[in-house]
C-alpha cells in the first residue's frame, strides 16, 4: 500500500511543490480497523442468520428465530464483492491524484479481506467436517502466502516496467494492470464458489447446509 500511494502523485522536483497528501500509516490503520470490524460483524451475522443444520431425533431442532435466514455463502459473496469493487476502483484510476478518495480503497479491501477470512474456516468445517479440519484449513491458509507472492510480484513488475531512469514510477499505468488482475481473481473466486455451492452435485444438492 505504501508503494501504491507513492504512485498517485508526481514526486516533487522542488521544495515548493505540494507533497503527496496521503499518509500511508493512516490508511494501513484503516485497513486494520475495517478488517477487524468486518470480522466481528461477519461472525455475528453468520451465527445469527445462517440456516440451521439438519437435525435428528438425538439432536432436536433449535427454537425458531425472529431473524431471516441467510446462507453464509451469501455473506461470503457480499464481502468478496466489496473487495472486488475496491480493486476495480483502483485499477480504473479513480484515485489517481484524488487522495481524498483513497479511504474507499483501504476500507473496502480491508473489510472484504477480513470478513472472507472470518467466514472461510466455518465454511470449511461445515463442508468437510471437523475430523480433518486442521489439514483442510491448513491448505486454505497457505493460499494467502501464495497470493501475496504472486500478486506482489505482478505489482512489482508493473512498477519497475514503467519506472523512470531514477527507479520512480507514478501514474495509473504503474498499478492499473496488477489491480485489474487482482479484481479478476476475486471474480473467478466468486464464480468458483457459485459452482461449488449451487451446481449439480454441489454442496446444496448434497444437502450440505452452509
Amino acid at each position: 500500500m505504501g508503494t501504491l500511494i507513492t504512485t498517485l502523485y508526481p514526486p516533487p522536483s522542488t521544495a515548493s511543490q505540494m507533497r503527496n497528501p496521503i499518509d500511508s500509516a493512516t490508511h494501513v490503520s484503516i485497513v486494520a480497523a475495517t478488517s477487524t470490524i468486518a470480522r466481528v460483524v461477519a461472525g455475528i451475522l453468520s451465527d445469527y442468520l445462517a440456516p440451521p443444520v439438519p437435525t435428528s431425533d438425538a439432536c432436536p431442532a433449535p427454537p425458531p428465530r425472529k431473524f431471516p435466514r441467510c446462507s453464509r455463502m451469501c455473506l461470503l459473496f457480499s464481502f468478496a464483492f466489496l473487495m472486488l469493487l475496491g480493486n476495480l476502483y483502483v485499477s480504473l484510476g479513480y484515485v489517481q491524484e484524488h487522495g481524498e478518495n483513497f479511504w474507499i480503497v483501504s476500507s473496502s479491501i480491508g473489510a472484504g479481506y477480513g470478513a472472507v477470512f472470518c467466514l472461510a474456516p466455518t465454511v470449511v468445517s461445515v463442508v468437510w467436517g471437523t475430523e480433518n479440519f486442521g489439514t483442510n484449513w491448513g491448505i486454505v491458509t497457505m493460499t494467502p502466502a501464495v497470493g501475496a507472492t504472486v500478486f506482489g510480484s505482478i505489482f512489482a513488475w508493473g512498477y519497475d516496467h514503467y519506472a523512470n531512469s531514477h527507479g520512480i514510477c507514478w501514474g495509473k499505468e504503474c498499478y492499473s494492470g496488477s489491480f485489474m488482475i487482482m479484481a479478476v481473481s476475486v471474480a473467478c473466486a466468486l464464480v468458483g464458489w457459485t459452482i461449488a455451492w449451487r451446481a449439480p452435485g454441489g454442496w446444496k444438492t448434497r444437502g450440505i447446509v452452509v
